[in-house]
């Protein structure tokens, strides 16, 4: 509802299946999937998803949920009920989990890393990027990192970004 999009684009405290909605709304392509607000629903989102090979990931505000065992991969309907219990059971970096997304396991050729964040210190958006993406991108040496600094008064990128991911960052600057 639109309560809930202002609040959440207001404070951008989102939850990744939130963020995914939003890209999707922008044209960026997301894999299938289905968010969990109880363990029960694991069953029934699995079938409705139709993939065999799914991710299970713990919805909340922090990063490194892999490495906190708060992401499991799944093989069948068993395993999803199981591991959806024990991820809705879970606290993760002291936050409970609120909810799980579920969603097709995809099969990752190559990462990279794109966002677009505030930089508090020029008071203006900022295009990261780096082939070198995927988790850790904290660990990124800086001469592996493109920032260009974006003009909110531009309503595209002039950028010097590789061509298969200009267009996925158009549309992120959009989002």
């Amino acid at each position: 509802n639109d309560l809930e999009k202002n609040l959440c684009l207001r404070y951008m405290n989102l939850y990744e299946y939130e963020g995914k909605r939003l890209f999707a709304e922008s044209g960026i392509a997301i894999p299938k999937g289905k968010t969990l607000f109880s363990f029960e629903e694991a069953d029934s989102a699995y079938q409705e998803l139709g993939s065999p090979q799914v991710v299970l990931k713990a919805q909340v505000l922090s990063g490194k949920r892999g490495k906190a065992g708060a992401i499991r991969f799944c093989s069948d309907r068993e395993s999803v009920i199981k591991e959806a219990a024990t991820l809705f059971s879970m606290s993760v970096n002291g936050q409970q989990v609120v909810a799980v997304h579920m969603e097709e396991k995809l099969a990752i050729a190559s990462e990279t890393y794109l966002s677009v964040v505030w930089d508090t210190n020029k008071k203006q958006p900022l295009l990261v990027y780096s082939s070198h993406g995927g988790m850790d991108i904290e660990d990124v040496e800086d001469g592996d990192i493109i920032k260009i600094p974006l003009d909110v008064r531009e309503r595209t990128l002039s950028a010097g970004l590789p061509a298969e991911i200009a267009s996925i960052a158009e549309a992120l600057y959009h989002c």
